[in-house]
């Protein structure tokens, strides 16, 4: 999905208004009592020495649940802030976009008076001031200045190198998005096993072989089907390559999909396109493939039974700060009470009938945490922990009782400013070791804790 074009942001100077909190932006209440929030068409967040510019656009009055939130990422040469407002790419988007939403089309984090991160390479909207904004998905300074949108409806779709940052962002901050959409992008070397509760769809052209962006699109959809299989019911997924061009530029073939076009002829034999393209075209049909209305059928679930946390994907932090950046530490109901570079993969279920929760693994990993709410498991009962080798024959690893502890709740909000991500206890392993005879006995065992980290 192409955002918002970068003509639509406006130079900003000195004195441009800086976005701070909801109150500034709402304007009136309607007799139902709903905030009615105006359109801002530009802003910019300043992070450090950087500065990040966005467009802003608002569709409808605030639902009860708050705003769906859309972020838009451009292409790599989509960037420049001088170029003028065109009224007619809000209006393609409005053709899209539902009432009671928002719209918010970024351009790169740029660093001021350098021009060190230009806006013209792949990782533009990944580089550390990017992901450092990203920590929070609506991409604003505080929770706070995001109380009117609904936490379980933000949307990311990025084109190009916007498309490249939907592939890294989505995996590394899986757990914010309801669902995402990336096109004509490139994977690079991101794996997709984060993506297990966050619905995906791939779009690219037929022909838009540059740095192949096609045949990876299409991988990418075979590497997602492959964990589907493993994972039923779960690494929901699409991917429509277009054939059909209303220009003759093959990366920019198919770029209207998000504003107003609504159906478009698709490839249906992927495998065999693959293996001998000419004979794959031979397989068509026609369906919508807007990318609003794709990521809007969704929306998340901040408490999934099942996780997978793949810790090769997780947000990169500028090390100038915190280090052991508690975001990057939190992934939905599992957490690491001590960070470690481990490259392991988690999986994890938990079932409120038995009150217990699985790790899908024959050890117990000291650095890892279950996060736990009253509404996943009965705080009156004891909680069970189970490893369950080769997700075969479980066996438990022990049971613990559990209570509202507040500084957990206030840790697990503060990590992550979501009021739908707070937890009210925590239980984790822990490396435990004694001298026996002169030589140090190492095991692991597990507590509820009393607060979130140990490092």
């Amino acid at each position: 999905m192409a955002p918002i074009d970068s003509r639509a942001f406006l130079n900003v100077d000195k004195d441009a208004p800086r976005w701070k909190l909801s109150d500034e932006v709402v304007i009136a209440r309607n007799k139902e009592g709903q905030n009615i929030v105006r359109a801002m068409t530009w802003d910019e967040l300043e992070y450090k020495d950087y500065i990040l510019k966005f467009t802003l656009s608002v569709f409808g009055s605030q639902p009860d649940t708050g705003f769906a939130l859309y972020i838009g990422l451009h292409g790599s040469i989509q960037s420049r802030a001088e170029r003028k407002s065109e009224m007619d790419d809000d209006d393609k988007v409005k053709n899209a976009v539902q009432l009671g939403a928002v719209y918010v089309a970024l351009r790169f984090a740029n660093k001021t008076g350098t021009g060190k991160y230009n806006g013209n390479t792949w990782d533009t909207h990944f580089t550390p001031p990017a992901q450092d904004a990203s920590k929070n998905p609506s991409y604003t300074p505080s929770s706070s200045a995001t109380s009117f949108v609904d936490s379980n409806q933000i949307y990311l779709l990025g084109f190009s190198a916007g498309g490249d940052a939907v592939y890294r962002l989505s995996t590394n901050l899986a757990g914010r998005f309801a669902a995402t959409h990336m096109s004509a992008g490139h994977p690079g070397d991101v794996q997709f096993d984060n993506l297990a509760n966050t619905p995906i769809c791939l779009q690219v052209g037929d022909e838009d072989s540059a740095f192949d962006h096609n045949t990876c699109t299409v991988d990418s959809a075979f590497t997602l089907d492959a964990l589907a299989l493993r994972h039923p019911g779960y690494y929901a997924h699409d991917c429509y390559v277009y054939v059909a061009r209303p220009n003759a530029w093959a990366h920019n073939s198919w770029s209207a999909a998000e504003s107003g076009l609504t159906r478009g002829p698709i490839l249906t034999d992927l495998h065999t396109w693959r293996v001998d393209p000419e004979r794959g075209q031979l397989s068509q049909r026609t369906m919508n493939t807007n990318a609003i209305d794709w990521v809007s059928q969704h929306i998340r679930n901040p408490l999934p039974r099942k996780v997978v946390w793949n810790l090769r994907s997780r947000p990169a932090r500028d090390m100038e700060l915190d280090p052991n950046w508690p975001s990057k530490r939190l992934f939905y109901w599992l957490y690491l009470h001590k960070d470690t570079d481990s490259s392991t993969t988690f999986e994890a279920t938990f079932d409120a009938e038995s009150n217990s929760f699985f790790l899908n693994r024959k050890d117990a990993p000291a650095e890892l945490g279950f996060l736990l709410s009253e509404t996943m498991v009965d705080f009156s009962r004891e909680v069970n922990v189970y490893l369950r080798g080769d997700g075969k024959k479980k066996q438990l690893f022990g049971t613990y009782k559990v209570s509202v502890n507040e500084e957990i709740k206030k840790q697990t909000l503060d990590a992550r400013g979501d009021d739908k991500l707070v937890y009210a206890a925590a239980i984790r392993f822990t490396e435990k070791t004694e001298q026996k005879n002169g030589t140090p006995k190492k095991w692991v065992e597990a507590e509820v804790a009393d607060t979130l980290f140990t490092d």
